[in-house]
């Protein structure tokens, strides 16, 4: 993984894509201090470092499949699926980043990226700040019937609400992908009662029919109490 021509091609298609200088080891555990001394950002650093674990995984896969099988090594091959599993495991950190970013270049594109995952922090810390200063939110899509279906329901029950309607939000699209981030769901309605997640338009009903919609929206203040 040091010292075979083929590696040494993985570590200059690294080095350049990452625009550091040239990629150098005499072992792994040199390999995997490299990243503390490159003039990456931190999050750079993390991106860069997550790529040389992979890289040396996928180079020991394809050296046991030489070995082992007598499988003829591919290049193109190695350097994707580098590409590709860093990318997966970036963005299952980083929900916001996308393919084009991360494939021209990390280095290249690395503003877009910070302002991408800094709207992702700013989408949670909203979506979580709405969620807990009203008693009911539907984050919800105005042309969505589900959405429509719930948000009359609650009307019904005599509760307030508050929606956010997520098309008509310049900050939309990543408030959704907060929202999915957060609860796991990534469909609207995405239904809060009392700061605790219900899920979507069949969850609403559901817990309607069974009886303990209304109680947990008067335990929120969402429905007035007659006096």
């Amino acid at each position: 993984m040091t010292g075979c021509g083929i590696a040494g091609v993985v570590w200059e298609h690294i080095s350049r894509w990452y625009k550091v200088p040239p990629i150098f080891g005499f072992s792994v555990r040199d390999l995997l201090e490299l990243h503390k001394t490159t003039k990456l950002g931190v999050v750079g650093k993390e991106a860069f470092h997550g790529i040389i674990i992979i890289a040396c995984w996928r180079l020991w896969k394809a050296r046991n499949e030489k070995v082992f099988d007598g499988k003829e090594v591919n290049l193109e091959e190695i350097i994707g699926d580098i590409k590709a599993l860093g990318f997966l495991w970036f963005k299952s950190k980083h929900k916001s980043l996308g393919w084009l970013n991360w494939s021209l270049g990390f280095v290249r594109n690395r503003n877009s990226i910070n302002q991408s995952i800094n709207q992702s922090r700013v989408a949670s810390a909203k979506a979580k700040e709405i969620v807990s200063t009203n008693p009911v939110v539907v984050f919800s899509k105005s042309y969505c019937p589900y959405c429509v279906s719930v948000k009359k329901l609650l009307t019904e029950a005599g509760s307030s609400f508050k929606a956010i309607e997520l098309d008509l939000e310049s900050d939309g699209s990543e408030l959704q992908a907060a929202l999915h981030e957060w609860t796991g769901q990534r469909t609207v309605p995405n239904v809060f009662i009392g700061g605790k997640h219900i899920g979507g338009c069949d969850s609403t009903t559901a817990m309607h029919q069974s009886g303990k919609l209304i109680p947990a929206l008067t335990e929120a203040k969402a429905i007035a109490t007659k006096s």
